[in-house]
């Protein structure tokens, strides 16, 4: 014979009211969705089967920020295509999408560890950002810039140390400026229309 529970608490010796849709009190169903035994009437007992809740929960279609934080850590990782493949096909699936939620976050821990253990890209400083706190007549970091990119064209020096020593030479042979720090705004003009001519008869050269 069945028994058919009309708003009551199924469980052994409640009488509160059911919550909607189930045959438990609010307290009961609580501890049912917690995986716990609970005592029903006529000596029946009711507990959640956990294999049913982990087939569910596999059901769940993976939240699609969940899919793209792990495409994003794929790239920050620089992991290639066949090892992403080789990664997913240890938890049984071929796209993000089709893993479970449990999963989906330890590929993401995974990911992440490798993520953290890349060193830290400091950028590079600018030549002459150093030089701050010089006089207003002096020429700027930028112009110092300029004029050094300048001389690179027209040098024939191949590494970027001889050719710095070699600018340091010409400019004081020609300028009789000992350094490229030293060079006032008022000599960058004629130091730039020097370089443009070395450059004119470089061409013709060629």
């Amino acid at each position: 014979m069945s028994v058919v529970f009309f708003g009551v608490c199924a469980a052994d010796g409640c009488y509160k009211n059911a919550v909607k849709g189930k045959l438990l009190c609010r307290e009961h169903q609580d501890m049912y969705d917690r995986g716990e035994l609970v005592k029903a009437f006529y000596g029946k007992t009711l507990k959640k089967n956990p294999d049913k809740t982990c087939k569910e929960e596999k059901k769940q279609a993976l939240p699609a920020m969940m899919v793209t934080r792990i495409k994003t850590l794929q790239g920050l990782a620089k992991l290639g295509d066949e090892n992403y493949r080789a990664l997913l096909g240890g938890y049984g699936v071929a796209s993000s999408k089709e893993l479970s939620i449990a999963d989906a976050r330890k590929v993401i821990g995974f990911l992440q560890g490798i993520v953290d253990r890349i060193p830290e890209k400091r950028p590079v400083p600018k030549r002459y950002a150093d030089i701050g706190g010089r006089r207003v007549e002096m020429a700027s970091a930028r112009q110092l810039r300029m004029l050094e990119g300048m001389w690179s064209q027209v040098t024939r020096q191949s590494s970027s140390a001889r050719a710095r020593s070699a600018y340091s030479a010409w400019l004081l042979k020609r300028f009789g400026i000992g350094s490229a720090e030293w060079i006032e705004a008022v000599d960058v003009g004629k130091i730039k229309r020097a370089l443009e001519a070395m450059g004119a008869e470089k061409l013709e050269l060629n």
